[in-house]
């Protein structure tokens, strides 16, 4: 073996090898660390290339459509993520054509429509707000197209029609609001809940409101109708709020259904349409004011990439 040893060593040319061969914990030039081995550790803020004098960073960002790792495709996120679906009127939901794992969630929240208000102006009630549904399902689930219904709003007459059931892949039934009638002992139109539409000012089940002196509140089920002056609505959390008397008392309220119709005081809804104190309801599934019609329903359906998503 030959030594050579030297404080300063100038050469103008070196011709190394053909091959150039890196132990495993040998440290390459100058940079702060490149070590070649079993393990791959890169860690300099650049690499010099060709003549230039000035330092370049390489691939500074990594634009790969897809990697391969331990035999499994794995897809860049930079391809479509989500996917909004938005129904006002009858239509069909369609897959997205990146959800082939079957693990994407897909999210549908669905208004039935509102009631409508009573064209017997001795009364002058409101319709009752459309109850608000949700659904998860994994997209395995669901077929490549799933048929939605959108409820229409009721129809003002002397008995008040009520609001259309909101559908979707004939399982998930967001249901419509009452419909004023025309007579005193029934009042303003009651909410739409869970398990279906209100009857005789109460409100739609389960547990919905009871019709009374002031209408009655629930939590999924419709708020109620009073049946006596000042003609109230009972407020609801999933379901839709009572409708109320033109002029007289509240309208009940909804976090997420429509808000019933007519009052002194409009049903209003956070996450749905709000009741109207006169004219028609607001969409989705607010109750009409009186000898006015409800608001239509509504279907949204959210697509979203599970954990997983792009590992095949």
């Amino acid at each position: 073996m030959s030594i050579l040893k030297t404080s300063i060593l100038n050469v103008d040319n070196v011709l190394a090898a053909n091959t150039l061969v890196v132990g495993a914990n040998d440290i390459v030039a100058n940079s702060t660390s490149f070590v070649l081995a079993s393990n791959l550790s890169i860690n300099t803020s650049s690499i010099s290339v060709g003549n230039s004098s000035v330092n370049n960073i390489l691939q500074a960002t990594i634009s790969e459509s897809s990697i391969t790792v331990n035999n499994n495709v794995i897809t860049a996120l930079n391809q479509e993520v989500a996917n909004s679906q938005l129904f006002t009127s009858n239509g069909t939901w369609t897959k997205p054509s990146w959800a082939t794992n079957g693990n994407e969630l897909v999210m549908v929240h669905i208004w039935g429509g509102g009631g409508s208000g009573t064209t017997n102006a001795t009364y002058g009630t409101a319709g009752g707000g459309g109850a608000f549904v949700f659904g998860y399902y994994r997209a395995s689930d669901l077929g490549s197209t799933v048929t939605v219904t959108i409820g229409g709003g009721g129809i003002a007459a002397v008995t008040g029609g009520n609001g259309g059931n909101s559908i979707f892949n004939t399982n998930l039934v967001a249901y419509g609001g009452e419909g004023a009638k025309s007579t005193a002992t029934t009042a303003a139109g009651s909410g739409g809940g869970w398990l279906g539409v209100g009857s005789a000012g109460n409100g739609g089940g389960p547990l919905g409101g009871a019709a009374g002196t002031t209408g009655g509140d629930s939590t999924f089920g419709g708020g109620g109708a009073a049946t006596t002056s000042p003609y109230s609505g009972g407020s609801s959390i999933y379901g839709g709020g009572g409708g109320a008397a033109a002029g007289q008392g509240a309208a009940g309220k909804s976090i997420y259904g429509g808000g019933g119709g007519g009052g002194a005081t409009q049903g209003t809804s956070i996450y749905g349409g709000s009741g109207a104190l006169t004219g028609v309801g607001n969409a989705p599934g607010g109750g009409g004011g009186a000898s006015a019609n409800g608001a239509r329903g509504e279907v949204r359906v959210y697509t979203i990439r599970y954990s997983t998503t792009g590992i095949t």
